[in-house]
């Protein structure tokens, strides 16, 4: 739903992917972060190249995830290494995280009238609890749905988006992946394999469900806006579904904070 854009080129004769419009923080990524010794634990493409201040030109995946692997455990596995690797990072040139009242009442100014007046009340408190996702506790993707996985001949999953790269609760990266607004017994099923694959993680299962789900609503409000703000052609279709789905989970869930 962001603005860059992909071709797949040839680069010294071998298949690529060329990315436009690319963001100073993925160009950072890429360029900087990608290149210390500790990162090479991260599951992210080559870069081959880069051109100008905008461009890169990177490792192409032949071959996409299937939606019903957003589970697998090679996916948690990537996670764990993006999550506990030993990088420098520049704070200035990360994506910043951030969750406004005006992004919220913008995004429920989106929803139908029904669903505005069923949801409004249940927004705040999930919004009040925004400082837990928001805590440099390490290294994250930011956006790591399952349409930002692709999978090399070897059998590795890689992670290929990283405009959103940034210091964050590792529930902001799991909460993209649970398919849908999953209920809170699915996240904690979720979040209990995580943590038993991450050692090292000292979020208890209760904080990282509870996190979890409060990353789901700020990942609603953001997607809801980005979707108007760049006029996608599937706003419509995006929308009915909110319309539908957002309000009564909002009232279930929010039982659980």
């Amino acid at each position: 739903m962001g603005k860059a854009s992909v071709s797949t080129i040839y680069f010294e004769g071998t298949k690529a992917i060329r990315k436009t419009g690319v963001s100073p923080t993925e160009m950072y990524f890429y360029k900087s972060v990608m290149h210390q010794s500790h990162a090479s634990q991260i599951s992210a493409p080559h870069l081959l190249a880069t051109e100008g201040e905008s461009t890169l030109v990177i490792e192409y995946l032949p071959t996409l995830l299937d939606s019903e692997e957003w589970s697998s455990a090679h996916i948690v596995r990537a996670l764990v290494k993006l999550h506990t690797a030993p990088i420098s990072v520049e704070d200035s040139r990360l994506f910043e995280l951030a969750w406004s009242d005006e992004c919220t009442e913008k995004a429920l100014s989106k929803l139908n009238r029904e669903a505005r007046a069923r949801s409004k009340q249940y927004f705040q408190h999930f919004f009040e609890h925004r400082e837990t996702i928001f805590q440099p506790i390490g290294p994250i993707s930011g956006d790591s749905n399952i349409g930002n996985w692709g999978k090399r001949n070897s059998g590795e999953f890689v992670l290929f988006d990283w405009e959103r790269f940034c210091l964050g609760s590792p529930a902001i990266d799991l909460a993209p992946l649970l398919p849908g607004m999953s209920n809170p017994v699915q996240v904690k099923k979720f979040c209990k394999r995580y943590l038993a694959a991450n050692e090292t993680c000292t979020i208890a299962l209760a904080d990282m469900v509870q996190q979890t789900l409060v990353a789901k609503v700020w990942i609603a409000v953001e997607v809801i806006n980005i979707l108007h703000d760049n006029k996608n052609q599937r706003t419509d279709e995006y929308m009915a579904w909110f319309n539908q789905v957002l309000p009564e989970w909002l009232k279930q869930t929010s039982r659980a904070l």
